[in-house]
């Protein structure tokens, strides 16, 4: 059989533990709303990105920016 003592430690530990769980589980609850913050953020800038392309793609701004970098590289062989 079991001692009193053996038993009483093995509750202690067992309870310790019990509340080490639960701290975790009380930090990840309270963490959960920033993470989803930070996601949201995160999922904004992505869309934000996809439609900073879409504008340059549909504007044709791109080949313009293209262009004037190949009319600077020109002028500076040109000019040396």
């Amino acid at each position: 059989m079991n001692s009193p003592k053996i038993n009483s430690k093995v509750n202690y530990s067992i309870n310790t533990e019990l509340v080490k769980i639960k701290k975790i589980a009380d930090g990840v609850i309270h963490a959960t709303p920033i993470i989803n913050m930070i996601g949201n953020i995160v999922q904004t800038m992505l869309d934000t990105e996809q439609n900073i392309g879409e504008i340059l793609e549909k504007s044709n701004l791109g080949q313009h920016e293209t262009m004037l970098e190949e009319v600077e590289y020109t002028q500076n062989d040109i000019m040396m």
